[in-house]
C-alpha cells in the first residue's frame, strides 16, 4: 500500500514539473545555444546529419539533436526533467527513508538551474537524467554500458561517470562504464571519418575547451591553460 501510494505521488510529482514548465517551453525565440540545436536539427532533416549552416559537423549532444528531429527539444528536456524528480527520489530513497528522498526531490524541484536546463532546448537536461540514472544503476553491468553509452552522445562530460564505479569499488561496473563510453566515441569518431575537417574541429577546440572548464577557479587564473598546450603539441 505504502509503495502504491509513493508511485502516485511521484507521478503528480513528475505531473506538476509538465505543467508548470508548459508555460514556460512555448516561449518564443531561442536563445544563442538553442540555435545551435535548431540548426543541427535542421541538418539532420536535410542531410541526415547535425550539419550546421557553415558546415560544421555537430557532433555536440548528438543523440538530443537527433531526439529533438523528432520532438520539440524544449519538450524532450522538460519530459527529462520530469523523470530527473523522481529519479532524484527513487535514487536518494535507496540509501534513506522516505521524508529526506521528498526533501531532495524538492530541492531538485525548486532550483533555478533545473527549471533553466529543463525548458531550454539544450541538451543539460538529458544528461543530468543519465548521470543521476547512473548512479542508481550501480552493480548492473547492462544498464551502466547503455547509460554510459547515451550520455556520452548527450555530453562530452560523460567521461566523468567513470568515476561513479569507484565509488563502489565495483571492477566490473566500471568495465560496463569505460565501455559504454568508448562505444560511443566510436560513433563519434566514426562520423568524424566521414566529414574529417569539420569534425576535428570538434573534436579539438570544443571538446578541449570544456576539458579546461573543469579546472578554472572562476574569477582567477585558468589553470587548465597548460593541458590546452600539451594537447595540442
Amino acid at each position: 500500500q505504502r509503495h502504491h501510494h509513493r508511485v502516485k505521488l511521484a507521478a503528480l510529482a513528475a505531473a506538476l514539473v509538465l505543467v508548470i514548465g508548459s508555460f514556460e517551453i512555448g516561449r518564443p525565440g531561442y536563445s544563442v545555444d538553442e540555435e545551435f540545436t535548431e540548426f543541427a536539427v535542421g541538418g539532420i532533416r536535410a542531410h541526415g546529419l547535425p550539419i550546421l549552416p557553415s558546415g560544421l559537423l555537430y557532433d555536440r549532444g548528438l543523440a538530443y539533436s537527433y531526439a529533438s528531429a523528432i520532438a520539440n527539444g524544449r519538450v524532450v528536456s522538460l519530459m527529462c526533467g520530469a523523470l530527473l524528480v523522481v529519479l532524484t527520489f527513487a535514487v536518494v530513497r535507496r540509501h534513506v527513508a522516505a521524508p529526506p528522498a521528498w526533501l531532495a526531490a524538492l530541492l531538485v524541484a525548486t532550483s533555478v538551474p533545473f527549471w533553466a536546463t529543463a525548458t531550454t532546448a539544450r541538451f543539460y537536461a538529458p544528461f543530468l537524467l543519465l548521470f543521476l540514472a547512473a548512479l542508481g544503476a550501480s552493480g548492473t553491468v547492462a544498464a551502466l554500458f547503455a547509460i554510459a553509452f547515451l550520455a556520452r552522445l548527450t555530453h562530452e562530460l560523460a567521461f566523468l561517470l567513470a568515476l561513479v564505479p569507484l565509488l563502489t569499488r565495483s571492477w566490473r561496473s566500471l568495465l560496463a562504464t569505460v565501455g559504454g563510453l568508448l562505444s560511443a566515441q566510436a560513433v563519434l569518431f566514426l562520423l568524424h571519418a566521414i566529414d574529417p575537417p569539420r569534425g576535428e574541429t570538434m573534436v579539438r577546440q570544443f571538446f578541449l575547451w570544456q576539458v579546461v572548464n573543469l579546472f578554472e577557479r572562476p574569477g582567477d587564473r585558468q589553470f587548465g591553460i597548460a593541458f590546452v598546450v600539451m594537447a595540442l603539441v
